[in-house]
């Protein structure tokens, strides 16, 4: 804007005022001076805003070894930190100009069996500009049984498995002659009990069953064998 438009002969001062520019692009205005047949004109440039913008700020990811490509659009020259992680590295070009570049973070498999997470900050040298990416692994998923093979005679009897898990899990029974009498599934790297009861047997052949230990999706899980066998029975049909 313009203190004023015209002036009489001699000496003026014009305020010329200028807005904050909040694209972030430069932009540049003439002001003419019209003076009879004369013309001057004065070109004002104003700077851009200075701008780091990220395509996504979280990424949920799973314990594999993958790579991320992080979209960022700037206008200044920036680079890459990686705070307090060793399990994450940077490949990336700086370059100048509102336009895309492509940030690589390489993740290294998470083999412990804790979640972690790590925050990635794109900065300028300064820091007075910045944004950050944070990205969540999962852990190495685990149910560890701290026995697998129970014995009992006719008379059956109550066990207790020790489980170890970071995951929900369930149990399954693969058979009618054995209940669980504790509670049910546990959460988090913590060690829990699962208790069962084996009934007694009313003649008849050994007979064994299975217990599993399971993830909902069914594709990981570990199993109990129980066997019972007869106070007297033979380890063979033939001689």
């Amino acid at each position: 804007t313009l203190s004023q438009e015209k002036g009489e002969a001699g000496t003026n001062r014009i305020k010329i005022k200028a807005k904050e520019n909040t694209a972030y692009d430069i932009r540049v205005v003439e002001v003419e001076i019209h003076a009879e047949d004369s013309i001057r004109r004065i070109v004002i440039s104003q700077m851009q805003k200075d701008a780091i913008l990220l395509s996504q700020k979280n990424y949920n990811i799973d314990k594999e070894e993958q790579d991320i490509l992080v979209t960022v659009n700037s206008n200044i020259d920036f680079s890459v930190s990686i705070i307090d992680a060793d399990w994450i590295k940077e490949e990336i070009v700086t370059t100048r100009g509102l336009s895309e570049h492509k940030v690589k973070l390489h993740i290294y498999e998470n083999q412990s069996y804790d979640e972690r997470t790590c925050v990635v900050r794109v900065s300028t040298r300064d820091e007075s500009v910045s944004e950050e990416i944070r990205i969540t692994q999962a852990a190495t998923e685990i149910i560890k049984l701290d026995n697998v093979e129970f014995n009992f005679d006719e008379d059956g009897g109550i066990f207790t498995v020790g489980v170890t898990s970071n995951v929900n899990y369930q149990v399954q029974i693969l058979c009618d002659w054995i209940q669980e009498v504790s509670d049910n599934a546990t959460r988090a790297l913590s060690t829990s009990h699962k208790t069962f009861q084996v009934n007694s047997m009313e003649g008849g052949d050994s007979r064994y069953a299975i217990i599993r230990f399971y993830y909902p999706s069914m594709q990981n899980y570990v199993d109990v064998m129980i066997y019972q066998n007869s106070t007297f029975y033979f380890d063979a049909n033939t001689l």
